[in-house]
């Protein structure tokens, strides 16, 4: 067993110099990279041939839609913070940084805003479970760290908080609230 352990001297004249091997290794690192690289760079002429499935389709397929279908989606901007009714508002700062109401929706309004707060997220949610049975919301979904769902009547309301890498705030909380019809 020593013995197959020991090399012979024509195996070392056999070897490539440490050089030659990185070179080696290096030529087939670019290779490799080559192979990868070459089928993603596009040239002009081949950015505009599309396949015959994709060219059957229609170009703006949302035009054959009715009008009133863009129109229950359309969303109102919010520009300052508003009062959601029978939603506690938060007791703790928070900077308001946008909103949509969705007025025409067929289900019944919904509304959405986002506030940045400088409380961690399970501060937010723990104040969100307590505040909302409270003002008598059941709460529905309290398995998720970072989500509180509840539901009251015809209401369903859910908020959801993330953190953040602001200055100004430390975590975004996004709330929602939907009036079913």
């Amino acid at each position: 067993m020593a013995r197959t352990m020991l090399r012979k001297k024509s195996d070392c004249k056999n070897r490539l110099p440490s050089s030659m091997l990185l070179l080696l290794t290096m030529a087939r690192i670019a290779v490799a990279l080559l192979v990868v690289l070459i089928p993603l760079t596009v040239t002009p002429g081949c950015a505009q041939q599309q396949s015959p499935a994709l060219s059957r389709l229609p170009k703006y397929p949302h035009r054959d839609r009715p009008p009133a279908a863009d129109s229950e989606f359309k969303a109102d901007r919010l520009t300052q913070d508003i009062d959601l009714p029978s939603v506690p508002p938060y007791s703790g700062k928070k900077i308001f940084l946008s909103g949509f109401r969705y007025p025409n929706d067929k289900t019944g309004e919904r509304v959405g805003i986002t506030y940045g707060v400088m409380e961690p997220e399970s501060q937010v949610v723990d104040w969100y479970k307590d505040a909302l049975k409270k003002y008598g919301w059941d709460i529905r979904n309290a398995s998720e760290s970072n989500l509180v769902a509840a539901a009251k009547g015809p209401k369903t309301f859910s908020v959801r908080i993330t953190p953040s890498n602001s200055r100004d705030y430390r975590s975004m909380i996004t709330l929602s609230l939907k009036e079913s019809k």
